[in-house]
């Protein structure tokens, strides 16, 4: 048996990395804020009180709070509306999810007749420019913000290692489908981070790991940032294939996943034969529903496994979460290994 280990941003955050989307909007808000006088492409920003609050804010909550309290003296006036509807959707929230906030505004534009006469095509154009404008804003703040600081991680990067290692626990899998070996034949992460953090819990091994860069990676000509939305499950989506206007794809990952070879290794790797998922950093959100979906309702897919960063109320959450990427319900509940505190995912602070 195989084993799948699935990561995302909080196996980043889990390192004291800075590369969550909140923690992008801040960090863009919080050097306009320092200057006290900003304009770009996105948006223009003016302090007319030398406000000396305004300067370090350290978290989206602070920050939010702070342009309401001083609204008589910032003036902000956006370029960019869909930055404009996170900052909206933050002040409810107090985060932001990017890709999920984009595809609701997108099905926003979507005929439900099916009329594509009815489409606002500029709108639609208009929205994809405003998410790339983001997307390269973001690629440039990851790639000052991932840094790694090895030397701080040797603890960190032992206590991950030993959950790599693990040994098959038969309470895990249904006994009719316990394997024989203890360890995995193969150990394969799937990585939906842009950073390359993993491979430095290798750096110092004679280990080469098996990665699946699925969403692309920081300065790679040959496997770009995968950045948009994935869930053809939608019932939106058959709406979408049904109207000519090949814009409505322009950040649909599919499309951007044929440009490389990740998305095939994977299905390689799924239908390779058994195996176990670990979870670990990923919130399992719609974003990459139709990814999941077939990962998990795979005959080969035999346990699902959560680390969670903090308490049962996150454990629940991804529970909820995964639940949305099952038809088969029952398959569900024979997969999902129940919560246990130690299943917690190693971390240096408890930020995250």
């Amino acid at each position: 048996m195989n084993r799948l280990i699935i990561l995302g941003n909080g196996f980043d955050l889990a390192h004291g990395l800075k590369t969550s989307y909140s923690d992008f909007i801040l960090d863009y808000f919080q050097k306009s804020l320092d200057k006290f006088e900003h304009d770009d492409d996105l948006m223009k920003l003016e302090v007319g009180v030398n406000a000396n609050e305004l300067k370090g804010i350290q978290s989206l909550k602070r920050l939010l709070f702070l342009l309401n309290d001083y609204k008589k003296y910032i003036t902000i006036a956006y370029s960019n509306k869909f930055l404009e509807t996170l900052m909206t959707r933050a002040a409810l929230t107090n985060w932001v999810d990017i890709e999920n906030i984009y595809y609701s505004l997108l099905r926003k534009h979507i005929p439900t007749t099916g009329k594509e006469e009815l489409l606002d095509e500029e709108a639609v154009k208009t929205l994809n420019d405003e998410l790339e404008q983001i997307r390269e804003l973001l690629k440039t703040y990851l790639i000052d913000s991932s840094k790694p600081d090895v030397g701080g991680w040797r603890l960190l990067i032992a206590d991950f290692k030993s959950i790599f290692d693990q040994e098959f626990n038969k309470n895990e899998i249904h006994a009719d489908l316990h394997p024989t070996c203890k360890k995995p034949a193969n150990t394969y992460f799937l990585n939906f981070n842009y950073t390359a953090t993993i491979k430095y819990h290798f750096q110092e091994t004679d280990e080469r790991p098996d990665v699946i860069n699925i969403h692309g990676q920081l300065n790679d000509d040959k496997n770009p940032m995968v950045f948009g939305f994935g869930d053809e499950l939608d019932d939106a989506y058959a709406r979408i294939e049904r109207l000519n206007q090949n814009e409505l794809f322009r950040h649909i990952k599919s499309f951007a996943y044929f440009q490389t070879p990740n998305y095939q290794r994977l299905l390689r790797v799924v239908d390779s034969g058994p195996f176990q998922v670990y979870i670990i950093g990923h919130s399992c959100g719609l974003s990459d529903r139709t990814m999941l979906n077939y990962i998990f309702e795979s005959d080969n897919c035999k346990s699902i496994k959560i680390f969670h960063h903090k308490d049962k109320g996150h454990f629940v959450t991804t529970t909820q979460e995964i639940s949305r990427h099952f038809r088969d319900k029952a398959s569900m509940r024979s997969k999902i290994v129940p919560f246990d505190k130690q299943n917690r995912c190693p971390q240096i602070t408890d930020d995250f």
